[in-house]
């Protein structure tokens, strides 16, 4: 029996400014990324990356759905685009600022038996 989560995927406030892999889709599950959210907790103004990575590739150019998408200070973005990933894609963010950009990842995960 297919079985469908809806929760929060994945939560992080990377501690440096490389690329870092948010989310990863578990073996034999299929998910849908309903809203990915960018939150500012800064001061200043910032930039950040988002990333899809099908399984097995490296990052590269074509991934980018985001490259220093701009955010202002103390502000929040939600990127609602419905992303569909596959079993062990991932999604990977990177901020200008290490500690002071939050991202959550909102979705389902269909897991199929």
């Amino acid at each position: 029996m297919t079985t469908m989560r809806y929760k929060i995927l994945a939560q992080a406030c990377p501690a440096n400014t490389a690329n870092v892999t948010l989310y990863t889709v578990p073996a034999n599950t299929n998910t849908i990324i309903s809203t990915l959210s960018v939150c500012n907790l800064s001061v200043n103004n910032k930039t950040y990356n988002v990333c899809a990575i099908p399984s097995g590739d490296v990052i590269d150019k074509k991934h980018f759905i985001a490259a220093n998408g701009a955010i202002a200070a103390y502000d929040s973005i939600a990127l609602t685009i419905g992303m569909t990933l596959g079993a062990n894609d991932s999604v990977m963010v990177a901020s200008q600022d290490s500690n002071n950009i939050a991202f959550t990842i909102f979705g389902t995960e269909i897991t199929e038996p």
